[in-house]
């Protein structure tokens, strides 16, 4: 399913396809289950040395560790206990989210799928600089969600001229 979920964005993009609802459906459907990317990424410089989720930060680390400490510590849109499967299900939950958007665009030569949906994020993890929100990007050249955070609406979110809104 990955590979013909990334072919359809491919395509799209390029536009060389229209999309049907069922497509749409299918695509986020595929997205809501892809793995967040674990690769080894740059730690800023705030969070070094700092330990949350029982990992302590030093100049490298997973990006989704990393994505889980900026959203709580330093931009403090989840509250501070949270864990990663849970900010991980949240993003997983805005992406199935009846009234989420969806667009598909190209990036830095990799094909995205990205949604903007109502933050869904239950009270209990809100953090005190929440937003409206919650913004997901999706590579589909590599079949995995590489970011999610809170918004307080699409004017917040670069997109390319040719960025192709799907719903």
């Amino acid at each position: 399913m990955a590979r013909d979920a990334a072919g359809i964005i491919k395509a799209l993009i390029e536009g060389k396809k229209r999309v049907t609802e069922s497509e749409v459906r299918e695509i986020t459907a595929r997205v809501g289950d892809a793995p967040f990317a674990v690769r080894l990424v740059s730690v800023p410089d705030r969070l070094k040395d700092v330990v949350y989720s029982g990992h302590r930060f030093g100049a490298k680390a997973p990006s989704n560790l990393v994505h889980l400490a900026k959203r709580v510590i330093l931009e403090k849109q989840w509250k501070l206990g949270t864990t990663l499967d849970e900010y991980e299900q949240d993003l997983r939950s805005a992406i199935r989210h009846e009234y989420a958007h969806v667009v598909v665009y190209r990036s830095r030569g990799i094909n995205h799928l990205a949604v903007l949906s109502p933050t869904i994020v239950p009270e209990a993890r809100l953090g005190s600089a929440s937003e409206k929100q919650v913004w997901v990007v999706y590579d589909a050249d590599h079949d995995t969600i590489v970011t999610g955070y809170q918004v307080p609406g699409i004017e917040a979110v670069r997109l390319p001229k040719d960025a192709r809104w799907l719903k």
